[in-house]
């Protein structure tokens, strides 16, 4: 279970804040997710290439470029949702195909 957690924590941080996305909050969370969706992101690519699996590592390269704070996408709130729901997704299935390397 500690390998596990280890492995999956900054994925499971990310998929929960975009699920937290859906509802109004301050600014700031969205800033806040924006960063740690884009570390977590690049960390799950970095795992999908090590795993052989390149669809899954493009995707989670793509999601970065959205969810990047450095150079931020303006959408409207139902397409964040959207967005932020299909993140959510993304990072799950990522956990799911993704096992820690023994």
């Amino acid at each position: 279970m500690k390998t596990w957690l280890a492995y999956n924590w900054l994925k499971l941080l990310a998929l929960v804040m975009a699920l937290g996305a859906i509802y109004p909050f301050p600014y700031v969370y969205y800033q806040l997710m924006g960063w740690v969706i884009l570390g977590a992101a690049f960390i799950a690519a970095q795992q999908s290439h090590e795993h052989d699996r390149p669809i899954l590592m493009w995707v989670l390269i793509f999601t970065a470029v959205i969810f990047n704070p450095l150079a931020p996408l303006y959408f409207s709130t139902v397409v964040w949702q959207g967005l932020d729901t299909l993140g959510a997704l993304i990072f799950l299935v990522s956990i799911v195909l993704l096992k820690a390397k023994k």
